[in-house]
């Protein structure tokens, strides 16, 4: 039985779905498309989270005297962090860069932090580190793409159909097919618009909670 579960099985089904044998040539440009369009509307429809399969450990170590930590080469967002400091764990409220800057504006060593920001490629705290802490905490990563040399990712595992839906309303550009485009654009923010509740549902521990793990009945 035909199924989407990795790059190869991918390629022929958009290949399959857009009834043209050529098109699987072009694939990678659709992956790219369809990876882009589900991390941007993941962030924007899910109030700037990620899903749980894009989850990552983050473990950095704050620069004692610049009071930067280095951003994770793969990061697109942060669900929480936490301070190791005076022999306990606690909590970084996330706040804007500009926030920061203007409630601490003595960037010199002062204290422990309590409040964390992206800044480029850094992490900025305030109040202004007085040591090298520790920092721990979750990030939502951007996956390796999927590509021929790296079959499969959470989105083949996971949301494969998804994915599928994606590829189709790129290859529908490419092809200059603004009714099969709009076909596949509903039904491609159908199941993302699922998936994110399903994920929801999950993190805030509601009625709809599914199981841990799999926020999202196979296949989707």
């Amino acid at each position: 039985m035909p199924q989407v579960k990795d790059y190869d099985s991918l390629v022929q089904a958009v290949s399959d779905f857009a009834h043209r044998p050529g098109i699987g040539t072009y694939v990678d440009y659709f992956i790219q498309d369809a990876e882009d369009r589900i991390y941007r509307t993941v962030l924007a429809e899910n109030e700037g989270r990620g899903l749980v399969w894009m989850e990552n450990t983050l473990a950095l170590t704050i620069d004692g005297t610049t009071g930067y930590a280095p951003v994770p080469a793969d990061y697109i967002g942060l669900k929480a962090a936490q301070v190791n400091a005076n022999g306990g764990i606690y909590d970084l409220k996330v706040r804007p860069a500009q926030w920061i800057y203007a409630r601490y504006p003595i960037r010199s060593a002062t204290a422990p932090p309590s409040f964390i920001a992206r800044e480029g490629s850094n992490f900025i705290f305030g109040p202004f580190p007085d040591g090298a802490y520790d920092v721990q905490g979750t990030y939502y990563q951007r996956a390796t793409a999927l590509s021929a040399g790296n079959p499969t990712t959470w989105m083949t595992t996971n949301i494969p159909l998804t994915l599928l839906a994606g590829c189709m309303v790129a290859a529908a550009k490419f092809l200059k097919d603004q009714a099969m485009m709009e076909g596949y654009m509903q039904e491609f923010t159908g199941r993302l618009q699922e998936i994110i509740a399903a994920d929801k549902a999950q993190d805030f521990g509601d009625d709809l909670q599914i199981s841990s793990g799999n926020p999202a009945p196979p296949g989707w």
